[in-house]
């Protein structure tokens, strides 16, 4: 039979600084394996745009512009879009002020709280991985959803409660 009461509670207040640290720390590996093939694409279609110019005696100052075209699409791709979607995404969730979750932490699972009350219920087991950030813990589930929690904010228990109650994952 399950506690009634919380081994652990943890609160975090959802920042613009913290989201965007958590969205960064979260930043899909999908996304960084796609950016990273569409960087290989364009480094090879610029090594057969050089071997082109070199077997024909082309100019060169072509390439200049190539690789300069590439670099934009290559920062817009890592820079300007992850930083417009984060800065969209922050507007969205605290349209009603600031952004409020509360983790509790059970013998079998843990409930997070939203600030309008709603809950969603997550067992430990699935729960795949655990990462730290500077001022974050993140818990990734199985589903893929991430749940950040404020490494200072636990009011009950702490930190090691936690790690004790997610075993080693």
């Amino acid at each position: 039979m399950a506690i009634k009461e919380p081994l652990a509670v943890n609160t975090v207040e959802m920042t613009e600084a913290v989201f965007h640290e958590g969205a960064r720390a979260v930043l899909n590996r999908k996304y960084n394996r796609l950016t990273a093939k569409v960087a290989g694409v364009l480094l090879a279609v610029l090594a057969v745009l050089y071997l082109m110019v070199s077997l024909t005696d082309g100019n060169a100052a072509i390439l200049g512009g190539e690789v300069i075209l590439y670099a934009a699409v290559l920062i817009w791709l890592r820079v300007v879009l992850p930083r417009t979607e984060e800065k969209k995404a922050y507007r969205a969730l605290s349209q009603n002020g600031l952004p409020r979750r509360e983790t509790s932490f059970y013998e079998d699972r843990l409930i997070v709280r939203s600030g309008t009350g709603e809950e969603t219920e997550i067992a430990y087991s699935d729960i795949i991985s655990r990462r730290e950030t500077a001022h974050l813990l993140i818990l990734t589930c199985a589903n893929g959803s991430e749940v950040l929690l404020d490494r200072e904010g636990f009011s009950v228990g702490d930190s090691d409660t936690m790690a004790q109650l997610l075993g080693e994952r």
